[in-house]
């Protein structure tokens, strides 16, 4: 659980940075990125690479995931779409199918229903390219 907050933690400070635009959110955004590719367990290089199936198979083969934190994982893929949006669409996207695929997966187990959770994914869906 310590992970999850580390994570949580990392996003916060992208948000920050990402609300300046300064050279501090590429830093951040690394920060995030490593933070979640540990939790994943793959290279912040691999990261944008893992196809969603297998960010799923990775998840659901691990008992350390729950809805909360898989929440929380596809609100940091979707900081880090955002952060790359403007200098690397296809990072960006990879990003944000990532996330889809989170929230699909989160939709098809979850006992209740998130309003929440299909805005994110109905906008998701419009940005990628």
């Amino acid at each position: 659980m310590r992970q999850f907050e580390r994570m949580g933690a990392a996003l916060a400070q992208l948000l920050a940075a990402l609300l300046g635009k300064g050279p501090q959110a590429t830093i951040e955004r690394r920060s995030v990125e490593d933070e979640v590719g540990r939790l994943l367990t793959v290279g912040p290089e691999e990261l944008p690479r893992l196809a969603p199936e297998a960010l799923i198979d990775r998840i659901q083969q691990s008992q350390d995931w729950n809805e909360q934190s898989l929440d929380q994982l596809a609100d940091a893929l979707v900081a880090l779409a955002e952060a790359y949006s403007a200098d690397s669409r296809e990072r960006a996207d990879a990003y944000r199918r990532q996330a889809l695929a989170l929230l699909d997966l989160l939709n098809r187990t979850s006992t209740s229903f998130s309003m929440e959770r299909n805005a994110k994914a109905s906008k998701l869906q419009g940005c990628i390219s």
